[in-house]
């Protein structure tokens, strides 16, 4: 299935990130885990979040703070760095986020029609910034053909995978504040995706 200000999902996520963390209300309320610099690899996965709209679940570490506003879904190590999201500050940690938008809404953007994953990057490529990915590789997520690519942005780095499920297009990034913390990250992000699975809302 990344995760600017948020650089988070789709686009127009980045417009209404704001927005979603000042209307969440109070978010969830968890014990943080370690301070910054602590190595994050391996993290067990504990927790379920279902994606309002989407009709998927994933799995994600104990003790993460989410906050969610269909069709965006955040998740981070602690409360301090979506407050950090809040206030338009670049947070401390690893921040995973994920956002999906129907195909009409997408096609009004400027989405091809029957659009492959490469359609889906050089739009969002084109709305965040990004540019040439440091990495790109096509893989298989939630049944479905998805690209995956790795890009560089403001002395961020973000893992993201993206693409199609039936009429919805979707992104899912992990953003870090460096590629070492990125690549620490990843022992935990391969079984998140992994987790991912159809539920009933």
């Amino acid at each position: 299935m990344r995760m600017r200000t948020r650089r988070t999902a789709l686009p127009l996520a980045l417009a209404v990130v704001a927005l979603v963390l000042a209307s969440c209300g109070a978010l969830s309320q968890a014990t943080p885990v370690p301070p910054t610099g602590t190595p994050l690899a391996g993290l067990p996965l504990t927790q379920t979040h279902l994606f309002p709209g989407f009709g998927f679940s994933i799995d994600y570490p104990e003790d993460w703070v989410t906050a969610t506003q269909a069709p965006v879904s955040l998740f981070a190590v602690t409360e301090a760095d979506l407050a950090d999201l809040q206030r338009g500050a670049s947070p401390q940690g690893v921040i995973l986020s994920h956002d999906h938008r129907g195909m009409s809404f997408m096609q009004g953007l400027g989405l091809p029609e029957d659009p492959s994953p490469e359609d889906l990057y050089a739009l969002n490529a084109g709305f965040f910034g990004w540019g040439e990915p440091v990495t790109q590789s096509e893989v298989t997520v939630l049944g479905a053909p998805a690209l995956r690519a790795r890009v560089s942005n403001g002395g961020r780095w973000e893992e993201t995978v993206m693409g199609y499920v039936g009429d919805q297009a979707y992104l899912l990034s992990v953003e870090a504040p460096s590629e070492e913390a990125l690549d620490d990250f990843l022992p935990t992000f391969e079984p998140m995706l992994a987790s991912a699975e159809a539920v009933g809302e």
